[in-house]
């Protein structure tokens, strides 16, 4: 298949466009960077600006678009919704103008959208309650691609990502307001402590990069009639102190640890993966502690030349 990948610099993009490779589609990519490293099929253009998409992928055509490009981040988002609306509202309602009609579209979407207050083992048909403008902004782009594929008669999946770490191909999530990012930070001695709310004990969703590159893959490959969404997790939880002991382990280093009152933050946040794995046939085979901060540490430490 010839599959359009947007975002194609990121974390997961990279994750996502070497394993449809490796299984033998033809993979375009979109990036507003610099197309260098890419694929010889790399367009160049920022989603925001309607007119240099169509004119950057005019007579372009592909079986599905992958779109991966967003504004990710729940705690900035509240000091710049307009920019989190503008990124993943506007740039996806262009890119759908962009492409061609008959695109299915998968679409990567958060766990976010189903609100801070959600508890327990979520499954897909979990009331939306997004608490913040990024997981608004991500529900409006699920709503805007299910409504056109609708409309147009074709397909579209919408992945619910939970926690994506571990690394591929030396690269790594760098977004230290996330768990494994600043735990590896304070390893690595760039920061004075690693902070946990509380003492630790609450539970939360953590998959591999390489694995969740596989569900977009074989969501891509076996596209259903109508509309799909899916959670992307493994359905197991992991504690701050849990990971604190496999970081300490995997790095030889005592990390610090600071603890700070407790905030007001579900107990158990993991995924509901029943969907996903009897429809798609999908299970996650990287995904334990020790392999996800494993391969963080080594991409981390090779980034930055810790000696």
């Amino acid at each position: 298949m010839r599959i359009l990948v947007t975002g194609a610099h990121g974390f997961l993009a990279q994750a996502v466009i070497g394993d449809l490779e490796e299984a033998g589609h033809q993979v375009a990519t979109l990036t507003r960077r610099s197309a260098d490293g890419l694929s010889r099929s790399a367009y160049v253009a920022d989603l925001r600006d309607r007119a240099q998409l169509e004119r950057e992928l005019d007579e372009a055509a592909f079986d599905v678009v992958c779109h991966l490009a967003a504004l990710t981040k729940a705690r900035e988002s509240l000091d710049r919704p307009l920019d989190y609306w503008d990124a993943n509202v506007t740039g996806t309602l262009n890119l759908l103008r962009a492409v061609n009609d008959d695109a299915a579209v998968v679409l990567a979407s958060t766990a976010a959208v189903y609100g801070s207050d959600a508890e327990g083992t979520l499954d897909e048909d979990r009331p939306i309650r997004p608490g913040s403008p990024y997981a608004a902004s991500k529900y409006a782009a699920e709503q805007i691609i299910t409504a056109t594929a609708e409309a147009r008669g074709t397909q579209s999946t919408v992945m619910r990502c939970f926690n994506i770490a571990g690394a591929v191909d030396g690269i790594t999530d760098t977004d230290t307001s996330r768990a494994i990012p600043a735990l590896l930070r304070a390893a690595a001695g760039d920061s004075d402590a690693f902070v946990i709310n509380g003492d630790g004990s609450s539970l939360r969703d953590y998959t591999h990069v390489l694995d969740v590159a596989r569900a977009f893959r074989l969501a891509i490959e076996n596209r259903r009639d109508g509309q799909c969404v899916f959670n992307v997790g493994t359905g197991t939880g992991l504690s701050l102190a849990e990971l604190v002991e496999t970081a300490r382990a995997v790095t030889g280093r005592d990390i610090p640890v600071r603890h700070q009152p407790p905030k007001r933050e579900p107990q158990q946040l993991v995924a509901d993966v029943s969907r996903i794995s009897a429809e798609l046939r999908w299970t996650p085979k990287q995904s334990s502690p020790r392999e996800l901060l494993d391969d963080a540490w080594t991409a981390q430490t090779e980034a930055l030349r810790i000696a």
